[in-house]
């Protein structure tokens, strides 16, 4: 009897230590399989990290010596006793501590060859200047504020380009002096970029720049009053399609029609038709393109005694018109 209960003893304790072996060892595979997740997920964060750095450091013409890093993100790949959390943050330091020890930082790198650049070499820097302004970046603004005064018309022009792509309205009364800058380009750019400022700070400046003596300039000043919607401005549009050259009235008269001045419009049509009356053929197709260009039903009106025009090329600007109407 006593024999039969030792046995029994013996046999619930085999089992008790059997069942307690398969939930260690199912615990145990647990732990491991969130391991193996907590690794891949920080072998692409690192990766991730790598790929970043190296991408900036190619962005900005800069070298980084990856050797520094990717040590590192073997060494985990491979597994070691540091723990996921403890390892990326080891890698995170390495990296900021790498950015540290630069000379200057990754971006501000840039900026400091920018300053030894001249000409073309240095308006295109202006260019990557802005887009880091747009992001906060104090240094890169105040090198745009000075290359606006630079001596050389391309850099200048590179200047006013990168305060309208910056679009700060705090920045609009940097622009004024240019209204009389020598360089023809500039006062062109200075039209452009006034087209992305408050209508209301920009409108009266374009304005001054219609009586320009640059016909580029006015061009580009009647396009940026269009597209304000700038309508103080209709009446020094008319103005222009009854005393400019027949090429900016047609301008004045589209940018009329799109800000709903109809009848200033149908003024540049009566104006520009007369370029049928040259016994020029290439001046009559011009005439037929410049009433294309203002359009509206009036222009039906102008273009339809063209297509008995005696020159074929004529008549066939003037149906081809026509059918775009």
């Amino acid at each position: 009897m006593t024999r039969s209960l030792l046995s029994i003893a013996v046999l619930a304790f085999v089992l008790a230590t059997t069942a307690l072996w398969i939930v260690q060892s199912s615990a145990q595979e647990e732990l491991r399989e969130e391991f193996r997740l907590s690794q891949a997920k920080l072998r692409k964060t690192q990766q991730e990290l790598i790929d970043g750095q190296a991408a900036l450091a190619r962005q900005l013409s800069i070298t980084t010596d990856a050797k520094d890093i990717e040590p590192l993100a073997r060494a985990n790949s491979e597994g070691g006793e540091n723990s996921p959390d403890d390892s990326l943050a080891e890698l995170v330091s390495r990296i900021e501590e790498l950015e540290r020890n630069t000379p200057v930082n990754a971006k501000h790198r840039m900026i400091e060859r920018y300053l030894d650049l001249t000409g073309e070499a240095k308006a295109k820097a202006l260019d990557e200047l802005s887009e880091l302004t747009k992001s906060g970046d104090e240094k890169a603004l105040q090198h745009i504020l000075e290359a606006l005064d630079d001596e050389d018309g391309v850099v200048r022009e590179a200047a006013v380009e990168a305060i309208g792509e910056i679009a700060d309205p705090d920045l609009f009364f940097r622009l004024e002096p240019f209204l009389t800058d020598p360089d023809t380009e500039v006062r062109e750019e200075l039209a452009e970029a006034l087209s992305k400022m408050p209508p209301t700070q920009a409108g009266p400046m374009l304005k001054k720049l219609l009586a320009d003596s640059s016909s580029d300039v006015v061009d580009e000043s009647i396009k940026s009053l269009a597209l304000l919607d700038y309508r103080d401005a209709l009446p020094e549009l008319r103005e222009i399609t009854r005393k400019s050259d027949l090429r900016v009235a047609a301008k004045a008269g589209s940018a009329l029609r799109k800000m709903g001045d109809e009848e200033g419009a149908n003024i540049a049509l009566e104006r520009v038709a007369n370029g049928f009356e040259s016994q020029y053929p290439l001046e009559r197709i011009a005439a037929i393109r410049r009433i294309r260009r203002i359009g509206g039903d009036a222009a039906v009106h102008y273009l339809k005694p063209a297509l008995q025009d005696p020159d074929p090329s004529v008549r066939r600007e003037a149906e081809e018109s026509l059918a775009r109407l």
